[in-house]
């Protein structure tokens, strides 16, 4: 169903482009980004140039990750009539997006007898083939829609409201990394906001923000205490379980530091895929 979904939106926007161009005369230009789109995808492309692992196989992935990333961009500029939408509807889209996310992961995963056996339902996950780490990123995505409309409407209180529901959800999925991503990024986006408003609004902001962050942590403890005893036990047990920062990040501290290491070997196009 979701790719019969997928096919109808995908020939409608199309169909709606040709019909632009043919009967509403309509000229289409390239967007501002593309010469850095172009320069982005010569580099995945001419990935790992210069090392003995370079192939028609790499380039061909990265002909693939520059498309699957530059794709996006210009679905958005050709396919969507800019004229006649607001320029927050992209801000809307994500939070719609991370919302998604978050029900599917309070439907699957917020059962406390499931909690307590460890029965995590992970594979009954759609988005991010069931892996808690993709579904608590594309959670933690949605962020900067929050802060955008804090930031352009005049009442910012429901946008950080969201906010916060967000970090909850963040926090249902039990991803280290995305709870860690997500409430760094939270801080430095509320920072943001507060710097840009106005007086007056940064006032509201304020209070907003001291008034939802009171609420929910009065709230969401009595209702779902037994929850948050299990969550916070399972976090706590990991952390007691781990023998340093490595082993609490299953090994990406090396990961990372073998993926700087190879960076400096080969600082322009890398190592390839």
């Amino acid at each position: 169903n979701f790719i019969v979904v997928v096919i109808i939106c995908a020939i409608s926007l199309i169909s709606r482009l040709i019909v632009d161009i043919i009967f509403r005369k309509r000229v289409y230009q390239f967007p501002r980004q593309t010469l850095g789109f172009v320069i982005l995808g010569i580099f995945y492309i001419l990935g790992g140039l210069f090392t003995p692992d370079f192939n028609g196989k790499t380039a061909f992935f990265g002909l693939v990750q520059i498309l699957s990333i530059g794709i996006t961009y210009f679905l958005f500029f050709y396919l969507i009539d800019w004229r006649n939408h607001k320029k927050d509807y992209f801000a809307y889209l994500v939070i719609t997006v991370g919302f998604v996310a978050i029900i599917e992961t309070i439907c699957t995963k917020f059962n406390v007898s499931e909690l307590i056996y460890g029965y995590e339902k992970n594979e009954n996950f759609f988005t991010g083939w069931g892996v808690s780490n993709n579904v608590g990123g594309q959670i933690t995505f949605s962020l900067a829609g929050f802060i955008y409309l804090a930031i352009t409407k005049k009442q910012p209180w429901i946008p950080l409201l969201l906010l916060f529901i967000t970090l909850f959800g963040v926090c249902l999925t039990e991803s280290r990394g995305a709870m860690i991503t997500c409430f760094a990024a939270s801080i430095v986006l509320i920072i943001v906001l507060l710097i840009v408003t106005k007086k007056m609004q940064r006032i509201k902001n304020i209070c907003a923000l001291g008034g939802i962050a009171i609420t929910l942590g009065i709230l969401i403890p009595v209702f779902y205490n037994d929850f948050f005893h299990i969550f916070f036990d399972r976090l706590i047990e990991t952390i007691k379980n781990s023998e340093d920062l490595n082993e609490f990040s299953t090994n990406r501290i090396l990961l990372y530091k073998e993926g700087i290491r190879l960076g400096l070997t080969h600082p322009l196009f890398g190592n390839g895929w």
